[in-house]
């Protein structure tokens, strides 16, 4: 199954597999940014942040989340200023990617 994607003026990539999106808030950031989120299912959450190479710059695991919305913090304060795409998966599968921009 081929996935397709949306932008909108959220920042957002909303991928038709899910049912969750992700928003970033502040963006651009500089120390820290909350990702707000919902979950369908309890499941395993992981955060992945890439570069604009698609390179992998950061991961963190969040563990088992259960269903509903969720709110978690994220520091940047080891990552360089740019453009970068932070992936929120879970272990059924579900992405959502969302463009972040961190600023120096």
């Amino acid at each position: 199954m081929e996935e397709s994607a949306q932008y909108d003026d959220n920042q957002t990539i909303n991928n038709n597999s899910t049912g969750a999106n992700l928003m970033i808030s502040p963006n651009p950031a500089s120390g820290e940014i909350s990702l707000s989120f919902k979950l369908e299912n309890e499941c395993d959450v992981v955060v992945n942040i890439f570069n604009v190479l698609g390179n992998k710059v950061k991961s963190v695991s969040l563990g088992k989340l259960k269903s509903g919305i969720h709110e978690e913090n994220l520091g940047l304060s080891d990552m360089h200023g740019g453009v970068y795409f932070c992936s929120l998966s879970t272990d059924n599968g579900n992405k959502n990617i969302a463009k972040l921009i961190v600023r120096r």
